[in-house]
């Protein structure tokens, strides 16, 4: 009987160790992967701001007109060449204000 309890408190320190264990090896693998994760925010965020600075610079008024000249072969328009379309309501405003005259280019 004494050696039945001693087995049973043998069994039950090298179970509470084991979990212990365990605990401990659980508690780095999520450490680890919580830096992994860190470190891979860290990442996007510098590819995010990276990205912004090129969507800025590839907005940019100035970049895209330099395109629309050198690529595309754009130019401003003559003056004749502006034809300014109006929508119902801004032709609703008109038709309140007769002094108001809409002006629409026919040359082309």
């Amino acid at each position: 009987m004494k050696r039945s309890g001693f087995t049973m408190m043998v069994l039950f320190f090298g179970a509470i160790g084991l979990l212990y264990v365990w605990m401990r090896v659980d508690l780095l693998r999520v450490g680890h992967d919580i830096e992994k994760l860190k470190q891979q925010e860290l990442a996007l965020q510098h590819r995010q701001e990276a990205l912004q600075l090129q969507l800025s610079q590839l907005t940019a008024p100035q970049k895209i007109a330099k395109a629309a000249k050198d690529r595309f072969q754009l130019k401003m328009p003559e003056p004749g060449q502006i034809v300014m379309v109006a929508s119902e309501t801004a032709m609703a405003g008109i038709a309140s204000s007769p002094h108001k005259a809409l002006q629409v280019a026919h040359s082309y």
